[in-house]
């Protein structure tokens, strides 16, 4: 089994490349930084910006991973008020171009092309933010799916579209 963490070099990341590791999973790294920052983890890392579809298919091929865990994102509420258009850009263009990478391999496999036999159907997860539920009364904790979203700034937004 083999995973690909996009982002892998945030808050998040490294936890869950070692948590995958000692599932015994093949982990694949990326983030825009040129080198991956949690010391110690066997894994292959790559460079990515997440807004180049074209970089973000090629790792794909190279990886084909069974499992996305997709942690790629500018994460700051208060960036997002500095850098709205930058913020969108990021978090929903560079999921959309994710998604469609897959489907692109997918559709390759369907057709037989990379040497494929089978389907390729990665699970994918995308993360979301708190963020996107805006000021929750505690009368209302914890915050379940049906909440209603309320964004409050532009990174909840893209969150919200990113979903």
């Amino acid at each position: 089994m083999k995973a690909l963490i996009t982002g892998i070099n945030g808050f998040v990341g490294g936890y869950l490349a070692e948590r995958l590791l000692s599932d015994g999973i093949e982990i694949w790294g990326t983030d825009l930084t040129q080198k991956f920052s949690h010391t110690g983890y066997s894994i292959e890392y790559t460079r990515l910006d997440i807004q180049d579809y074209a970089e973000v298919i090629a790792i794909l091929r190279r990886c084909r991973p069974d499992y996305i865990f997709h942690l790629a994102a500018q994460s700051s509420a208060a960036v997002s008020w500095k850098k709205p258009q930058m913020t969108m850009d990021i978090n929903i263009n560079g999921t959309l171009n994710l998604l469609e990478a897959v489907r692109t391999l997918k559709d390759d496999s369907n057709e037989g092309d990379c040497g494929s036999t089978s389907d390729y159907n990665p699970k994918i997860l995308l993360v979301g933010s708190s963020e996107e539920y805006g000021f929750v009364e505690q009368a209302a904790m914890p915050i379940k799916e049906n909440q209603l979203v309320t964004p409050s700034n532009p990174y909840a937004v893209s969150k919200i579209a990113q979903t």
